[in-house]
């Protein structure tokens, strides 16, 4: 009779056991790796769109205070992105009334805004607003 109790070989896992045991987990984990991968890409994508909504924001808030008749085009850096804008009217000029119905003292007109935002990976946002255009009536200047 074996010393061991008629048991041939050491107790635990072979090498082939072993090998197989590693392929089995390495296949067990490939669909982890990619949603991994899945989940960075993700991620990058959200911080991305993060800053791209943050610099429209940004953009937004500046148009609001333009006044496209005074300045129809221009460039400002917004940190995030450069902001570039053109205005083209899409109305006619008018006179503003005054509360009592006379003439008012400002000449209107509505006009769209081309906001263009590039970014330091030269990637570009561009969007519409419609902003309204302002200018003292003449007769008004001379009046000061």
């Amino acid at each position: 009779m074996k010393a061991n109790g008629g048991k041939v070989g050491s107790p635990g896992f072979s090498v082939l056991e072993a090998i197989i045991a590693i392929a089995i987990l390495a296949i067990a984990f490939l669909p982890l790796l990619a949603l991994q991968e899945q989940m960075a890409r993700t991620t990058v994508s959200l911080e991305r769109n993060a800053t791209i909504m943050e610099a429209k924001r940004s953009a937004l808030a500046y148009v609001r205070t333009l006044n496209p008749m005074r300045d129809p085009r221009g460039e400002l850096d917004l940190g995030l992105a450069i902001m570039h804008w053109t205005s083209t009217p899409i109305s006619k000029e008018r006179l503003v009334s005054n509360k009592g119905g006379g003439e008012g003292r400002f000449i209107v007109a509505l006009y769209n805004v081309e906001v263009t935002l590039t970014f330091e990976e030269k990637r570009t946002q561009v969007f519409n607003v419609h902003a309204t255009g302002w200018r003292a009536k003449a007769a008004y200047l001379s009046d000061l």
